[in-house]
């Protein structure tokens, strides 16, 4: 059945209350989850487990991927409860698209620098103190 077939007196407050509530409930258990690994690690491998866990959640860049879900499911809601009109989805939804596509730019290492080459050596700086270079006669 999809969304289109659905009848707008089936897509209840009730509904999606129930919905809210399911979503809520899965994220406290990610939560809860993420946080026992994270005390595992600290407590069996100190002070570097804690810098390896905060390295992976930078890496997997688990903020921005929550942010997006986050913003997607709350764009579903509002447009379930008809608050949202299509223009409005089709806006969030190209919003969080660049968002997403322009972050994959960003993640890729810059090529690195050209090594600038080194200035020119002179006589007066190969030359002895207390000596004249050859050249000044």
């Amino acid at each position: 059945m999809s969304l289109a077939a659905v009848a707008p007196a089936q897509l209840s407050l009730a509904n999606v209350i129930a919905l809210v509530n399911a979503a809520t409930v899965l994220v406290a258990i990610l939560a809860a989850g993420f946080t026992l690994v994270a005390i595992i690690a600290v407590w069996r491998l100190g002070k570097s487990g804690a810098g390896a866990y905060f390295r992976m959640f930078e890496r997997l860049q688990v903020l921005q991927l929550l942010t997006v879900m986050l913003v997607i499911a709350s764009a579903t809601i509002l447009a379930l409860l008809g608050i949202l009109n299509s223009n409005g989805i089709t806006g969030i939804l190209s919003g969080v698209a660049g968002y997403v596509l322009g972050g994959l730019n960003s993640a890729k290492p810059a090529p690195p620098a050209p090594a600038k080459p080194a200035p020119p050596v002179t006589d007066a700086e190969t030359t002895p103190k207390g000596q004249r270079p050859a050249d000044a006669g």
